[in-house]
């Protein structure tokens, strides 16, 4: 059972990256664990490589300074343990917080020196523009779309410089792809850092690097300034350490172009052996033979591992979970998504690491995958902290050579969300369905009461009808008695304005007739008589006039100035109030202006201040007064009318607004005065009309 070589490269990467870092996390994870000396927590960026970045497999902390830190601390006597922040300010933030003592490895510009205190430096990095292959630029201009890292040298530089805004990034792999995608225009950061991303993702031929550096970046240890003495003795080590072999080979493992398997070397050694066969066998064109297969066979590894790189970085990217099994159904792989919801298992049994078992589930859909080498799916749940968990589980074949399975591949998506959705779905249906059903019930039962109060109606409508006609009947009846009640009102206040002039007309007769038995009457004399007799006279038709105009029904409403129609009323009615000795105190604003019916509105007014003057007569008040005041409130006219008559008893204030309610003795008031005028503010004119005790005495409130 074997598999060709391209079916090898093909099986084996999505398992190259995590074989690739073995020989650096385990290192750093021992050199992190040394048992003596000092504790240091050393802060670190998960993704900036090769400086600094997670380790896939392990999910400890790798990279050059991670092994610089590791080395010198064995020589500092001290033990490190790793920290991850996410961008730089944060992790600068954590040293000076206290949350962490050093950072390893960042770069020593004025800014961060007057923050931190740093060590000698480890190394020295070109900051620099870094451009798509293709592109013309070849320097920073305004309004360009410029890339940095978050908290980083570069970002303070250009936000210094003032006339570019640059966007900052957390992960330099997704500020080197938005490059390449056409996303930024330009990129300015660490060049050796991104460029050695670019290498490992065999895209390096896409970017170019823009001479000279902008910075040339002095790299050492930060800390607090208060921990001069750790940073005495970690200069120590690093003045001991760097330089040395160890330290340059720490450089060239992560700073070094990578080896091709097919060296010079190896090629030569190979090409030697051949020689010898081929000089043995056949003869040069043997050689000439085997020598251009191995130039074929360098080119296809070249290609396969590019096309790992790219196959790596696509499986990164992913949001669904993937891994690879194997028959005995151990994890042979994770990529990052599958690490986050299930945690890193490599080398494990799925059973064990998912299910808590000791041998191979009954239904597996991995084992049934092997069996069949069809695809498999699946749901599976999964108790975590925020609650029960789903995920949508495929499992896919991948075959050797002779046709039998060789390994599986699980794509698993979390479907969390859309499983509570469908619940939640279900849950909505049901209760949906149970409302139908208690609705058609309810509509059955009101389909019989319909039923039901259509025979009721029939025999309520006739009833109905009676009632409506015997209502209008007394509405006929209250309306006629509201008029024959002005019509009274009117008779009174015309008798007691015509009272005086009669008076002076009597006067005048009499001053006559005694003349004229004196023997004084001359043309002159009756001429004067005459003409004051005519002016009496013309005042009381003028009096008719404006009785008549004022019980005149408006036809629509208008706008009319409030102090007007209250001046006219005080003039009809101040005979009345005279004669009853009652004193009228007017306290107004200017223009006062509402919109109505304005005769209508004046007979409002003149109802309650025909029912302040009887009860100011009937309780013969000592001085009996009524104040009037006229202003504006919230946009509406109001006028309130008060008088010192002792008030209304508190049985018969709520009734005063009703129907032939009043306290007046009989054949003295008909009871709809206060009624008629209730309807006409607060129906005909959407207005109010108020009433309560005061001190002293009762007040009504008219709103319009």
């Amino acid at each position: 059972m074997g598999l060709s070589p391209m079916r090898i490269i093909t099986a084996t990467l999505v398992l190259a990256a995590v074989l690739a870092a073995d020989h650096g996390g385990a290192q750093a994870g021992r050199e992190a664990s040394a048992p003596e000396g000092r504790k240091v927590i050393a802060a670190v960026p998960a993704d900036f490589p090769p400086t600094y970045y997670r380790d896939g497999r392990t999910g400890q902390a790798a990279g050059f300074a991670v092994d610089v830190m590791n080395a010198v601390a064995r020589r500092a006597g001290i033990r490190v343990e790793y920290v991850f922040g996410q961008a730089w300010d944060e992790i600068q933030e954590m040293v000076l917080s206290g949350k962490a003592d050093v950072i390893p490895n960042l770069t020593m510009d004025a800014a961060r020196q007057r923050r931190f205190i740093f060590t000698s430096p480890v190394e020295t990095l070109p900051v620099s523009l870094v451009v798509r292959q293709e592109e013309k630029i070849d320097r920073l201009e305004r309004g360009m779309k410029v890339g940095v890292m978050k908290g980083s040298v570069s970002l303070a530089y250009l936000l210094e410089r003032g006339d570019i805004v640059p966007i900052p990034y957390d992960s330099l792999q997704k500020l080197l792809f938005d490059l390449l995608s056409g996303r930024l225009d330009i990129i300015m950061t660490a060049a050796p850092n991104l460029m050695k991303l670019a290498m490992e993702a065999g895209i390096e031929d896409k970017l170019k690097v823009l001479e000279p550096p902008l910075i040339e970046a002095k790299r050492g240890m930060a800390l607090r300034p208060a921990d001069r003495e750790l940073a005495d003795r970690l200069n120590r080590a690093i003045n001991q350490f760097v330089g040395t072999p160890e330290y340059r080979a720490i450089y060239a493992t992560w700073w070094g172009k990578p080896k091709p398997f097919w060296t010079t070397r190896r090629v030569a050694e190979m090409a030697a052996v051949l020689v010898v066969v081929t000089a043995l066998a056949m003869a040069g064109w043997r050689y000439h033979s085997i020598s251009h297969l191995n130039g074929e066979l360098e080119k296809a590894l070249h290609a396969a591992r590019n096309e790992r790189r790219k196959a790596q970085a696509v499986l990164d990217s992913l949001s669904d979970g993937i891994s690879i099994h194997g028959p005995d159904f151990r994890v042979l792989y994770q990529n990052p998504s599958n690490i986050r919801q299930v945690g890193a298992h490599g080398g494990e049994h799925c059973y064990r690491v998912l299910y808590g078992r000791d041998r191979v589930c009954d239904t597996c859909p991995v084992g049934e995958c092997f069996a069949d080498g069809l695809v498999h799916s699946t749901v599976r749940g999964q108790a975590g902290e925020g609650g029960q968990r789903f995920f949508d589980v495929a499992i896919s074949p991948l075959f050797g050579e002779d046709g039998s399975v060789e390994l599986v591949i699980e794509s698993v998506r979390d479907i969390t969300v859309r499983k509570r959705m469908e619940e939640t779905l279900q849950q909505q249906a049901a209760q949906l369905e149970q409302e139908i059903a208690e609705r058609e019930r309810a509509q059955e039962g009101l389909a019989a009461k319909q039923r039901e109060l259509e025979g009721v109606n029939e025999v309520l409508a006739k009833g109905i009808n009676e009632a409506v006609a015997e209502l209008r009947r007394k509405d006929q009846v209250m309306i006629q008695q509201s008029r024959l009640a002005a019509m009274g009102e009117m008779i009174s206040n015309i008798a007691h304005q015509w009272r005086q002039p009669l008076n002076n007309i009597g006067l005048i007769v009499q001053n006559l007739q005694l003349a004229y038995d004196a023997g004084e009457v001359d043309a002159a004399l009756v001429d004067q008589e005459t003409g004051r007799a005519m002016d009496v006279i013309m005042y009381m038709s003028q009096t008719i006039d404006d009785f008549r105009k004022f019980f005149r029904r408006d036809q629509e409403k208008h706008a009319f100035v409030v102090n007007k129609s209250v001046a006219k009323l005080l003039k009809m009615v101040s005979a009345s109030l005279e004669d009853a000795h009652i004193g009228v105190e007017l306290e107004a604003e200017e223009a006062v202006t509402a919109v109505g019916y304005q005769n209508e509105y004046a007979q409002v007014l003149l109802n309650i201040l025909g029912n302040a003057r009887d009860v100011l007569v009937e309780r013969h008040v000592a001085d009996p007064r009524i104040r009037i005041r006229i202003g504006r409130e919230n946009g509406r006219a109001v006028v309130v009318i008060r008088d010192n008559g002792g008030g209304m008893n508190g049985d018969v204030l709520p009734k005063i607004f009703d129907p032939y309610f009043t306290t007046k003795e009989p054949g003295k008031g008909t009871g709809i005065g206060l009624y008629m005028s209730k309807v006409i503010i607060e129906q005909n004119m959407r207005g109010r009309l108020l009433a309560r005790n005061v001190d002293g005495g009762a007040e009504f409130r008219v709103e319009v």
